[in-house]
């Protein structure tokens, strides 16, 4: 952490201008060990900035959800959070980012991930726990955003919803989005599930009747074949 102006600081990133744009541009970019990147947002204009890709990505090992970032190039610094890494999905290398400027004193709206604790009842009684948001956008100080927003769902039953007012909210923060908007619900087992769950019960219950019978029939087998014998 640093201290910046009284404010606490996550992270320093040293970038540079970048003076090129485009696909082709920025393919080379990559090829030469660099993420091209822009910052933007506070009623400032866009930068279009390069940053090294392997400190970068040892940065972003280190990072938190929305961590507070100072970013600096040719003598210029201004506080910002990452609002959107891109990836490549074959090779999994840094593609792009993208910074929101921020400034310190003055309310923002970022999305947070909502961290669930506990096992609902309906759960255990074989409901399925269907997410419909992982995320809630919330406003609130740039040093008073929370990493996550835990919510306990023990007591979920069957057919119940969790919705984004049943969240308990740190101090100085405020939810963004409708607060009736569904986070999950308990669903109940597909008819499908509750038949194969049945089905296998009543297998498990037919084996040791099938076993059974089938010693029965051979005793019954064997006893016909001695009489035989004793006739002849």
């Amino acid at each position: 952490h640093y201290t910046e102006g009284g404010y606490s600081v996550d992270y320093k990133l040293n970038g540079s201008i970048r003076t090129t744009k485009g696909k082709g541009s920025n393919r080379r970019l990559r090829a030469q060990g660099n993420v091209p990147a822009v910052l933007y947002g506070a009623d400032g204009p866009p930068v279009n900035l390069l940053f090294s890709s392997k400190e970068l990505q040892q940065a972003l090992k280190n990072m938190e959800h929305n961590p507070i970032v100072q970013v600096q190039w040719d003598n210029q610094e201004v506080n910002a959070i990452l609002k959107e890494i891109q990836y490549s999905p074959i090779s999994e290398d840094l593609l792009h980012v993208d910074l929101m400027r921020i400034i310190m004193d003055k309310v923002i709206t970022v999305s947070v991930p909502i961290h669930l604790v506990g096992t609902a009842e309906g759960v255990k009684l074989g409901g399925i726990l269907e997410f419909i948001i992982r995320k809630v956008e919330i406003k609130c100080l740039p040093t008073n955003i929370p990493e996550r927003l835990e919510v306990n769902i023990s007591h979920l039953k069957i057919g119940e919803t969790l919705e984004i007012h049943h969240l308990t909210l740190p101090e100085g923060v405020e939810i963004a989005e409708p607060v009736n908007q569904p986070i999950l619900v308990i669903s109940a087992p597909s008819v499908t599930a509750t038949e194969e769950k049945a089905q296998a019960a009543a297998t498990e219950e037919k084996a040791p009747a099938d076993e059974a019978k089938d010693s029965k029939d051979s005793k019954d087998s064997k006893d016909s074949k001695d009489t035989g014998k004793k006739e002849s």
